[in-house]
């Protein structure tokens, strides 16, 4: 049985974060392990995950040191902790889809059946929404780019990344290359990071037209 693990990383998230648990509460598809890494949260952020435990399968690590690493390193250093074959990203202020895990993995595994060897990512539309979910673009990629293809996302990421972490899913072999060639530090986001290292590495990248987030924008965003 392969591994489908969720790698969340907080700070200071005491706002949204229960709303983007219990999505991960609901979902269609339910085995699941989720890996925490909080920056070093001040408000009742880890209360609040704690407070899950008994629903979803937690595993909390928490920076020791009093200086926040950034979202990018932050995701970067639980990326190497995650030992699962499927890999999410997410936000702790965003909403998940009831089938997103579900969508993707089933995307993934039919990929697999031709090609089980090379590095991929699965990624979907998402919604735009406000900070109480009210949505604001129906498309987030169409609010970005016109006529979103893979093969446009292809040639421009040396210079933009049309593509939120929090809409990815990647495979074994994606998350073995972003460990194995570390993290660039001039690299902003740690989705672009893998989004490059996928194409340079031959990579796949399979898009579901569907939107599967609530990708919410706040006054507190970290990008």
């Amino acid at each position: 049985m392969k591994i489908v693990q969720v790698c969340l990383t907080t700070y200071n998230g005491e706002s949204y974060i229960a709303s983007f648990l219990d999505s991960l509460v609901n979902q269609s598809f339910e085995d699941f392990e989720v890996l925490v890494s909080d920056d070093g949260s001040s408000d009742n952020t880890l209360k609040i995950i704690e407070s899950y435990k008994d629903r979803l399968k937690i595993v909390l690590y928490v920076n020791p040191s009093p200086t926040p690493m950034g979202p990018a390193l932050n995701f970067m250093k639980l990326l190497s902790l995650a030992s699962g074959d499927y890999i999410f990203l997410a936000d702790q202020d965003d909403v998940w889809l009831r089938d997103k895990i579900f969508l993707c993995l089933d995307k993934m595994k039919a990929s697999e059946l031709t090609d089980p060897d090379t590095a991929k990512c699965v990624f979907s539309d998402y919604y735009v929404v406000d900070q109480d979910l009210c949505v604001i673009q129906k498309s987030g990629l169409a609010a970005v780019t016109s006529s979103f293809s893979v093969n446009k996302l292809m040639e421009s990421v040396e210079y933009t990344n049309f593509v939120p972490g929090c809409t990815m899913m990647v495979n074994r072999k994606l998350i073995d290359l972003a460990i194995n060639a570390g993290f660039d530090t001039h690299i902003l986001m740690h989705d672009w990071w893998l989004v490059l290292l996928g194409k340079h590495h031959g990579g796949l990248f399979l898009y579901i037209p569907e939107s599967l987030v609530m990708y919410r924008q706040h006054q507190h965003n970290a990008v």
